[in-house]
């Protein structure tokens, strides 16, 4: 049976009043060529002013929000047509070394030449089997996905790399976990080479190298970057990354290997939204949803066993499946997907996460938000 997931939000970045009073009233009174006005206070009268004028992209100086939502595939699919906005779910910084030899940027580079295309399709990737062995294992497809706020993560052993918040690092377990849910002490598998780290110069690929864990000592916000990605053949679906044991693009991700003990993830529906007056009947739908459920899960679950490609199986998965996604734009992007999603004509499956994250970041930024608030939160 799926497991149910219930949708949360998390707030990863948000600007504050002293990033208004550092970078906001500076920019905005150049371009007004009012510099003379500064006084004590005006910042914030100043970005009010503006926002009840309608003035809102000098309101874009005042910074950006980042914040991860956990919701089904509906919800994602909605959220990514603000296209002012960055999305982030599973990418790694184009320097990050994929083999001894290459990066995964010089990587994707040779697919876009004669001679590249040949040579990635040759070349031998490593992965960690169900046993911990690092094996060979061939990589399938590579893709630019733009650039995204990355973070840099470094371990107790010396090992670091540049990821995305949402990229999942493999557990001592063996199941995965987003970089966004890991911390300071978290362990994390690495790919049992620990003599890179004192420069020996004939370690390499080989057989019979165990992952084994390590500990995060540091995770630190970098900044934009460029951003890539791997789909590795079936059925290991990770490969090693600066060291580290990540989990391969969720394009086509393995849904069997999440981190729920080979089910899928699927987003409740709660009662109300039904629109239905009779318990009975109430009690019916639900176990409509339960049914299909659980029949897409077998249906997947059995395509995968048989050897069908994940790409291909997933088209039977429900769009009540578990996703997550990071989001970063400036407030005058949130000012603007909080008008569309808060509004009592918006899903409610966008209704359940954009209305509490309004409340929250207007008690953070309530100069920015607090119109919003008032007329969508009361």
């Amino acid at each position: 049976m799926p497991y149910l997931v219930e949708p949360s939000y998390e707030i990863r970045s948000c600007p504050t009043l002293e990033d208004i009073r550092r970078i906001f009233e500076p920019v905005c009174r150049i371009c007004y060529k009012s510099e003379g006005k500064v006084a004590p206070g005006s910042d914030l009268r100043l970005l009010k002013h503006i926002i009840t004028c309608g003035h809102l992209a000098m309101a874009e100086f005042v910074g950006d929000l980042v914040v991860t939502f956990v919701s089904n595939r509906g919800f994602t699919h909605e959220i990514v047509r603000h296209r002012l906005c960055s999305f982030a779910q599973e990418c790694i910084s184009g320097n990050t070394k994929v083999t001894k030899k290459y990066t995964i940027k010089q990587l994707f580079d040779h697919s876009n030449t004669p001679y590249g295309k040949t040579h990635n399709k040759t070349l031998r990737l490593k992965s960690c089997n169900e046993s911990g062995e690092i094996i060979p294992n061939s990589m399938t497809n590579i893709w630019y996905k733009g650039e995204a706020e990355v973070f840099h993560v470094r371990t107790a052993l010396g090992y670091e790399i540049d990821a995305t918040i949402n990229h999942r690092f493999m557990n001592p377990d063996h199941s995965f976990s987003l970089l966004g849910d890991l911390t300071v002490g978290s362990s994390i598998m690495v790919n049992g080479r620990p003599t890179l780290l004192i420069n020996d110069k004939d370690a390499g690929w080989h057989l019979g190298m165990i992952a084994h864990p390590d500990v995060i000592v540091s995770i630190e916000r970098k900044g934009l970057d460029s951003v890539y990605d791997i789909e590795m053949s079936n059925p290991y679906h990770n490969y090693i990354a600066n060291g580290f044991v990540v989990h391969n693009s969720t394009r086509y991700c393995n849904y069997s290997h999440d981190r729920f003990d080979s089910h899928i993830a699927v987003v409740p529906i709660p009662d109300d939204w039904l629109k239905l007056d009779d318990p009975v009947q109430i009690l019916e739908a639900q176990q409509i949803f339960e049914i299909a459920f659980n029949q897409a899960e077998a249906n997947y679950l059995e395509l995968v066993r048989m050897g069908v490609p994940a790409e291909i199986a997933r088209d039977v998965l429900p769009i009540g499946l578990k996703a997550e996604i990071s989001v970063k734009a400036n407030v005058t992007e949130w000012r603007h997907i909080f008008k569309l999603r808060c509004s009592k004509r918006a899903h409610p499956r966008m209704r359940q996460l954009m209305l509490p994250l309004l409340k929250e970041v207007n008690e953070r930024l309530p100069i920015v938000f607090a119109d919003l608030a008032a007329e969508f939160c009361q």
